[in-house]
């Protein structure tokens, strides 16, 4: 597996796919379970038609970890390549939270 970091101008040559956004509330990192997989990973997924990137990156953190406040900032474009096959491109990010939305049970 190879991953390639790239400087945000990069977006504007590339289709950037889908976003990742590192997520932290507090001194605690938030991660959220995958539903089609057994793994903890960092927020994120496909961006979807008529969306940016930084809307598909508010979007993903608010369904995924229930973030109502938080900063989100970008930090690089990246892709990941698997067995020399054609990698996509994403958009990192890193958000802080500051209020979740109340759970009620």
């Amino acid at each position: 597996m190879q991953v390639n970091l790239f400087n945000l101008e990069k977006e504007n040559e590339v289709d950037i796919e889908y976003v990742v956004i590192m997520v932290k509330h507090g001194e605690e990192w938030i991660l959220v379970r995958h539903q089609n997989r057994s793994t903890w990973e960092f927020a994120g997924g496909h961006i979807e038609i008529g969306e940016t990137p930084e809307q598909a990156a508010a979007r993903e953190l608010y369904e995924e970890t229930g973030a109502e406040q938080f900063s989100i900032v970008p930090i690089a474009v990246y892709t990941v390549i698997i067995d020399d096959a054609p990698g996509s491109f994403g958009k990192l990010y890193f958000a802080n939270v500051e209020q979740f939305a109340a759970t009620t049970i």
